[in-house]
């Protein structure tokens, strides 16, 4: 796409990339090799939490402030004589003569996304917005991969000072903008590079509460909305009010909380579910299972003290799902773990060297990336044949699986949920 527009605009391309990255001291790099901002939140649980979101925010930032690895540090360019743009905390110029090829690319992509949004949001014929919803959601995923390509070293257009430039800039504005929530009102509960979990200053009010007050949230929020894109260039949007929202603690830390890892209900019913054992591809279906029924359970609350009425809804879900286990009563497929080869050679005896080992033996050789489903027979056990069985093998021979081991997994998966509690 970048090699269309350059021919589009008469633009050389060259055959050979010669611009390695110039020498930087390290007290440089520490200031500019950065990533997005990110603002922890207090693991918990809360209530009446508006999500905002920027809108293709690295790509936009990338056409509004010409981002490309030509006009970063451009040598046409006097940044003590031209109106050059200065990028935030690294002090780069950015060429004030012409226009990036970046850029230039972007603008297409950039219009045609806004244009499904509207349509899919505006539109009353349901084809025609599941179409946009499609054509949307495929235009996001080519604009994510732009903001990667910028910095790989062989890329024609791309260059580690641009791509230092665009989180430069993410993190300026995404400052910028929680300072303009807060000066309307509004406090920050988390933030994730383009992402902002706010609620209102000095209040833990239900999102029934915040609606009989506020009315139309949306539409309460506008004039806030516009400041900030006057201020960034970029627009935001609203994704919804949570009636109820759980940031759960790093592993590591347990007093931060993991922006990677939560989950909460919208006041229209929808859920949103980020970093449990139910988003990952490596969970048997069990674990999937008991987590999805344990949201729909929560799922009844409309605010943070009816979630606390229903955790013990959960523990009985749990007990029940157990019992199952214990007495044999579960579809053996429901216990597959499918995960990937991580490499060619394992030098210790662990589940994924013994499954590999396993298919090796009737012939099947699995190289690093593909995947390999297995139960756990005996999770205790050294020898390989004893620890797992591969689903050729089990297909075979019939299996007893590890008790103990499904029981403890879905125990994880319990206390995954709520381990928020350990904070005061």
């Amino acid at each position: 796409m970048e090699i269309t527009t350059a021919f589009a605009h008469d633009i050389l391309i060259e055959q050979e990339k010669a611009s390695p990255e110039w020498i930087k001291p390290a007290e440089y790099l520490l200031r500019a090799d950065n990533g997005g901002l990110i603002y922890s939140p207090r693991p918990g649980l809360y209530q009446g939490v508006v999500g905002v979101d920027f809108t293709s925010y690295y790509p936009h930032l990338m056409k509004e402030y010409n981002i490309s690895s030509e006009t970063v540090l451009c040598s046409c360019c006097d940044p003590s004589k031209d109106n050059v743009g200065i990028v935030p905390y690294v002090g780069y110029h950015i060429c004030a003569k012409k226009r990036g090829i970046v850029p230039l690319s972007l603008e297409h992509l950039l219009e045609r996304r806004m244009h499904f949004k509207r349509l899919k949001q505006a539109s009353h014929d349901i084809v025609q917005r599941e179409q946009a919803r499609q054509k949307d959601s495929a235009i996001k995923w080519m604009l994510v991969t732009c903001f990667g390509y910028l910095g790989f070293k062989n890329s024609k257009w791309g260059s580690i000072e641009s791509h230092q430039a665009v989180t430069a800039y993410g993190r300026y504005y995404l400052h910028k903008a929680s300072s303009i929530f807060e000066k309307h009102g509004w406090e920050i509960i988390a933030g994730l590079t383009d992402s902002l979990w706010i609620r209102r200053k000095g209040k833990n009010e239900t999102a029934s509460a915040l609606f009989e007050e506020l009315g139309d949230i949306q539409q309460a929020l506008q004039l806030v909305f516009k400041e900030i894109q006057a201020a960034t260039r970029v627009p935001i949007q609203y994704e919804g009010v949570y009636d109820w929202l759980v940031f759960l603690p790093l592993k590591t830390h347990k007093e931060i909380g993991a922006l990677t890892r939560y989950y909460g209900k919208f006041h229209n019913g929808c859920l949103k579910v980020r970093g449990i054992e139910l988003r990952r591809r490596d969970t048997p279906p069990i674990v999937n299972q008991f987590q999805r029924e344990a949201l729909e359970i929560l799922s009844q609350a409309s605010n943070a003290e009816e979630f606390l009425k229903l955790i013990s809804e959960v523990r009985e879900l749990l007990s029940s799902w157990k019992a199952r286990i214990t007495h044999k009563q579960i579809d053996i497929e429901s216990l597959y773990h499918t995960q990937k080869i991580g490499k060619e050679h394992y030098k210790v005896n662990n589940r994924q060297s013994s499954a590999k080992l396993q298919l090796e033996s009737i012939g099947l050789h699995v190289l690093p990336g593909e995947s390999m489903k297995y139960i756990v027979t005996n999770e205790k056990a050294n020898n390989p044949w004893k620890k797992v069985l591969v689903a050729p093998l089990l297909r075979k021979k019939g299996v007893s699986f590890d008790i103990d081991y499904y029981n403890q997994i879905l125990d994880r998966a319990f206390e995954s949920l709520f381990s928020f509690f350990s904070i005061d």
